[in-house]
């Protein structure tokens, strides 16, 4: 599927899909992309290749940390992780000032990062079920 640069949405939903290779990154003009509800662990840093990406849904998964590189997907406006086993969330969401959705509801978070105060385009944020004793 790497090879397929014309590829702008990538669905791989409610399976069995364990792990997104590395060439993930090579998916270049993808501006959805669709991994929800399967038993993914991982996600690569190649991910933040990704700097056309509007909308991420990684929601109903098993993942326990989001990679730094996040931080690279300038014009994400969504991002779905919620009903994973986060336990924090990277200091970097601060640099993506297009995001407008955030959820990161049903984690095991006890803490957000305080760059989230620089998500001024943020208009829905979902943190329920969480083990968070302060909001940034």
């Amino acid at each position: 599927i790497s090879e397929i640069k014309t590829l702008r949405k990538l669905s791989v939903e409610s399976g069995t899909l364990t792990d997104i290779p590395d060439t993930i990154g090579d998916l270049v003009n993808v501006d959805c992309l669709n991994l929800y509800s399967n038993s993914i662990a991982t996600i690569p840093d190649e991910i933040g290749k990704l700097t056309l990406l509007k909308k991420l849904f990684l929601y109903k998964n098993k993942i326990v940390s989001l990679p730094e590189t996040l931080g690279n997907l300038i014009n994400l406006e969504t991002l779905c992780c919620n009903m994973n086993r986060l336990e924090e969330i990277p200091e970097t969401i601060g640099n993506i000032k297009c995001l407008k959705k955030l959820d990161v509801s049903d984690n095991l978070l006890d803490y957000l990062p305080e760059s989230i105060g620089n998500l001024k385009k943020l208009k829905k944020f979902n943190c329920n079920k969480n083990n968070l004793t302060h909001i940034p």
